[in-house]
């Protein structure tokens, strides 16, 4: 397995016969990946005690978490697939955990799970009368729960996600007493200040750091600035 991720490291862009520059490497990876006794599962469990080993070394841990679609749909006879977006798209949604180190070092995979949709789409109507367990978002607690096993007390974690993490069953979720959540806000919560929402006691706090990000996608994209705002207790640098 160290073999067949050098050779896919390296030529990242690559087909796996351009990448392996050798038929006997290239046929060794296929049987690798169609041996149905591997897993995902014992992949990521293979290289974990080294993931820990480094974040452990660490005073603060960024544990990232985010979801991606491996998009298939162009294999028409590969089985196993759902849908992954609103479209007729096939594929399989993975959502991941990366960690972090407090100066931008990537440590690792804490955590990663993968699933398929049965249905291209969910009911929007029903979706609030369900419980957080039985819906896709049950994965950003799950993954929280997951990535900080094994994690020393001493090292401070900050988990990190987007819109889709803003969730009340995620904030309330047990967690070490040493970590801390920063979650993009997609909904006006209640909170105790004497404004009562979080978005207008958002606005009104003091700016605490300001950076400029340059998004090169773009050219003609001038650099947009990223402001955080209010202070308080939890990791610090």
């Amino acid at each position: 397995m160290q073999e067949t991720i050098r050779v896919l490291s390296e030529h990242p862009e690559e087909s796996i016969p351009k990448a392996s520059q050798n038929s006997t490497v290239s046929q060794s990876i296929y049987r690798f990946w169609s041996n149905k006794k591997v897993s995902s599962k014992q992949i990521n469990e293979s290289h974990r005690p080294s993931v820990l080993k480094r974040v452990n070394s660490q005073k603060v841990v960024l544990a990232i978490q985010d979801t991606t679609d491996l998009n298939f749909s162009g294999l028409k006879k590969t089985e196993g697939l759902g849908f992954i977006n609103q479209s007729k798209q096939q594929g399989i949604k993975v959502h991941s955990c990366l960690a972090v180190s407090g100066e931008g070092e990537p440590l690792g995979i804490l955590h990663q799970q993968t699933w398929v949709r049965t249905e291209r789409k969910g009911k929007k109507d029903k979706r609030r009368q369900k419980a957080t367990k039985e819906k896709e978002s049950q994965r950003w607690l799950d993954t929280l729960k997951e990535s900080e096993k094994g994690v020393d007390k001493s090292v401070c974690v900050l988990h990190i996600g987007d819109r889709e993490a803003d969730i009340y069953d995620l904030f309330v979720q047990p967690r070490q007493d040493n970590s801390e959540l920063l979650i993009r806000a997609e909904h006006n919560r209640k909170v105790q200040h004497e404004l009562g929402y979080l978005i207008p006691t958002l606005e009104q706090a003091p700016i605490i750091a300001e950076k400029t990000i340059e998004i090169g996608r773009k050219p003609k994209k001038s650099g947009q600035a990223s402001h955080l705002n209010g202070a308080g207790d939890g990791c610090h640098y």
